[in-house]
């Protein structure tokens, strides 16, 4: 194997997460903030219980 190249699972890996070290933390709530409005097709609920519940994800994530 020829070091640093990345395989396709590897480089597929990389992807799904996300860069908590350069992205700000309102915008990684923003984000998860819209992903749970749009889990519900946008029905129901409010902005505000969107961002709480993302802002409790989020930081519960980068904890880890």
């Amino acid at each position: 194997m020829v070091t640093g190249v990345s395989t396709e699972r590897e480089t597929q890996s990389r992807q799904k997460e996300w860069p908590t070290d350069t992205i700000p933390m309102e915008e990684l709530i923003r984000h998860r903030a819209y992903g749970l409005w749009l889990e519900r097709d946008g029905l129901g609920g409010s902005a505000l219980d969107d961002w709480l519940q993302a802002e409790d994800e989020v930081l519960n994530e980068v904890k880890q």
